[in-house]
């Protein structure tokens, strides 16, 4: 089972598609243009005048340029990273069409679309490095060592702004509130206190003249 496992990925990520299937070739040349067209969503935000991140931008244009290179010469583990953009971007796609119609969407939904992006950094990186291992190791391997080395990094780069994205986005407010709410019982706690002892003084005063008045 092991050996099959073995064999089957080392043919699809260092056997290229282009030589031993003109299917996958062609579907692979479509998913190189189809990179054009995702630079209409960011066209649409700047028409908006909507706020640009560097991560929206950057992944565009760094997935545009790497996939066009790799075409050039036909990288074989570019069908793994072609396989995973298209089921990620599936799913991501779908979901900022269901968010456009107005339909409020579960946290955990939209956190879990974001780990998904981040399980394909993860894929990429492993890809890229066993492939270049491999390669290292004298196994015939369909990939450049310059398209090795820039996956990975494109990769990691990636991984690092989506982790950074999924912090800011999910887990830096949670904290903050719960900082605020943490402040909040310390101040109500510090007034209780603080009225408590005030008012045993006040208590205590009172006790004491009631006191000298007797006498």
């Amino acid at each position: 089972m092991n050996e099959q496992i073995s064999f089957i990925f080392r043919f699809s990520a260092f056997t290229s598609y282009a030589f031993c299937n003109a299917v996958t070739a062609v579907w692979t040349w479509w998913f190189a243009h189809s990179k054009l067209l995702e630079l209409g969503d960011t066209v649409f935000i700047v028409l908006r005048k909507r706020h640009l991140m560097f991560l929206h931008w950057y992944h565009h244009i760094t997935v545009l340029v790497y996939t066009w290179f790799s075409m050039s010469n036909f990288s074989s583990h570019g069908r793994w990273f072609v396989t995973c953009n298209l089921a990620i971007h599936a799913v991501m796609y779908s979901y900022y069409a269901v968010r456009a119609l107005g339909i409020r969407i579960p946290r955990s939904i939209s956190m879990a679309v974001t780990s998904s992006q981040l399980l394909q950094m993860i894929l990429g990186i492993f890809i890229s490095v066993s492939a270049y291992g491999f390669k290292r190791r004298g196994v015939p391997c369909s990939a450049t060592t310059a398209n090795l080395f820039a996956s990975s990094l494109m990769y990691m780069s990636y991984f690092l702004l989506f982790l950074k994205f999924f912090f800011d986005a999910y887990l830096a407010k949670s904290l903050a509130r719960a900082k605020k709410t943490d402040g909040d019982q310390l101040v109500k706690a510090a007034m209780t206190k603080f009225v408590e002892k005030e008012t045993a003084d006040v208590a205590a005063r009172l006790r004491r003249i009631r006191h000298a008045a007797t006498y």
